[in-house]
């Protein structure tokens, strides 16, 4: 903080990003386990939006993305850069819904939209954030790396829960 550069506090920015990267698919999976048995036990008539909230739950990683990226980019002085990304998330989130709905998804569709929008920001914002302190070989290299990491996961959760989840369950 005292030498005032990126490099100074790029740790306060790559060490939760980290953690999250593990940490929130875990989470979110727990959250996507329990959730049939909960609804099915305690809230039977929710138990339709159950596909929407486990998209929405994956969702959650780039809702959390940029709360950092852009505490670091606020902390350099880059605060403005955050306003027109944001902006176009809201416009996209619009159109992937409308698009969504339009095709026939339902709200499984619109929660997809909008983690689209939430992943297009998080990402964007994200990028700009190490491209600070990093030339674009290394952030690429980040970004592939951390996104390999939620698909593996996102993948795994999404097998283990279609073997495990069967829709007549509760009935």
């Amino acid at each position: 903080g005292k030498k005032e550069t990126p490099e100074a506090i790029r740790n306060f920015l790559l060490k939760p990003v980290s953690m999250l990267t593990i940490m929130v698919p875990i989470l979110c999976g727990s959250a996507i386990f329990a959730m049939p048995v909960a609804l099915g036990l305690l809230l039977p008539k929710f138990l339709p939006g159950l596909d929407a909230m486990k998209i929405y739950l994956f969702g959650t990683f780039f809702v959390l993305l940029p709360q950092y990226s852009g505490n670091f980019l606020i902390t350099l002085g880059r605060h403005l850069v955050n306003v027109p990304i944001l902006i176009i998330a809201v416009i996209l989130n619009f159109l992937f819904n409308q698009t969504f709905l339009l095709l026939g998804w339902g709200r499984p569709g619109v929660a997809f939209g909008t983690v689209l929008s939430f992943a297009f920001y998080g990402l964007t914002t994200h990028v700009l954030a190490l491209r600070c302190f990093w030339p674009w070989k290394d952030t690429l290299l980040h970004m592939c790396k951390m996104i390999s990491i939620l698909l593996y996961f996102a993948l795994s959760i999404g097998c283990i829960d279609r073997i495990i989840f069967h829709p007549n369950m509760f009935c």
